[in-house]
């Protein structure tokens, strides 16, 4: 079903969600299992922690003390052979609502150019040139490890997201241009039933007839009635169920194809 056509002329774009990094067991997102162990573990200090995987702090200090061990989780999570595939298939852009930067450390221990942004609902950061398969952009929607103000873990840090993503329009023009101007939309590792997923493909205009890129995903889980609101009104094609195997899928026709990024290059110029 993928046009390879269009992502030799970078027009593909991959969004990345907080359920492609799976369990040993591929049961349930690494991110779910850390944030119910985070909660349980501090009762009193997290007075609750729900279904949208979001907390509510008992104190902003408590916030701020807890804070160090969600850091230490997105900075110390490895899962090397996922993020080297993705890495090797020849995205010009990947936008991610994760807050890691596993692929931004991965292209730097490869030494291989590459722009580094993520949303800060304070100020627009500007993207000096425009994306390509040589040095590609990695977006993170939902702020940065790297920044602590940037974080999102809670409903009302949510709800300021959205006011400041709608109303400011504090998206770097590169990314908006390559977003107008993408032919495919790739989906992995999203949990499509939770509300601000779907309001964030409706910000993304997947909703909208007169665009006319194609949109792809693969989900671990979804119910019938979230696949049905997907196909008929934000339009998504599944291509099966498991983002892992997806994504080995996909590299393997890149590798039969030669599209691999090739890091042996830059490493052979160091």
């Amino acid at each position: 079903k993928l046009r390879f056509r269009t992502l030799k002329y970078q027009k593909w774009l991959l969004f990345l969600g907080p359920e492609l990094f799976r369990t040993t067991d591929n049961a349930r997102s690494k991110q779910e299992e850390f944030f119910e162990a985070l909660a349980a573990k501090n009762q009193g200090k997290i007075l609750s922690y729900n279904q949208d995987s979001f907390f509510l702090f008992s104190s902003p200090e408590e916030k701020t003390r807890i804070f160090k061990e969600v850091i230490d989780f997105f900075e110390g999570r490895t899962d090397e052979d996922i993020i080297r595939r993705i890495s090797e298939i020849p995205f010009n852009v990947i936008v991610s609502i994760n807050p890691d930067i596993s692929l931004k450390r991965f292209f730097v221990q490869k030494n291989y150019p590459h722009v580094f942004e993520y949303f800060d609902k304070n100020y627009k950061k500007d993207i000096a040139e425009t994306p390509s398969i040589s040095k590609p952009l990695f977006y993170n929607l939902f702020g940065s490890v790297t920044n602590l103000e940037t974080l999102i873990l809670t409903h009302d840090e949510l709800f300021e997201y959205f006011r400041a993503l709608m109303g400011n329009n504090l998206l770097p023009q590169e990314l908006r241009t390559a977003l107008e101007t993408a032919k495919d939309y790739i989906f992995l590792g999203f949990q499509f039933d939770k509300w601000y997923i779907q309001l964030i493909l409706s910000l993304l205009k997947l909703n909208d007839k007169k665009y006319n890129f194609v949109r792809y995903a693969s989900a671990n889980t979804m119910d019938n009635e979230t696949k049905s609101l997907c196909i008929n009104h934000f339009r998504i094609e599944f291509i099966g169920p498991d983002n892992n195997e997806f994504i080995y899928t996909l590299q393997e026709k890149c590798k039969e194809a030669g599209m691999l990024r090739d890091f042996n290059i830059m490493a052979a110029i160091d």
